[in-house]
């Protein structure tokens, strides 16, 4: 048990640093994007493929997902 509060622990920490980094990297990537079109007129079209997407937000939840279901092995060994 401790060990799994140790986990959980860390894991509380950690979901909301994943979704920082990921927004913080979303809003950034959407900010060159604009900022490139708006500086050459438009001449230089910036796309951000569904990929770059998928690989900021998946770890998002997977981490948010590992710790709700540490959080249920927690709980339900506590109350059990």
């Amino acid at each position: 048990r401790p060990i799994s509060n140790a986990v959980l622990a860390c894991l509380l920490f950690a979901t909301p640093l994943v979704f920082t980094a990921a927004l913080w990297q979303h809003f950034s990537s959407a900010t060159i994007a604009s900022l490139d079109g708006t500086a050459n007129h438009g001449w230089v079209s910036v796309d951000i493929g569904s990929a770059a997407v998928v690989l900021a937000w998946v770890p998002v939840l997977i981490v948010t997902a590992t710790f709700l279901l540490t959080l249920t092995m927690v709980l339900s060994i506590v109350f059990l």
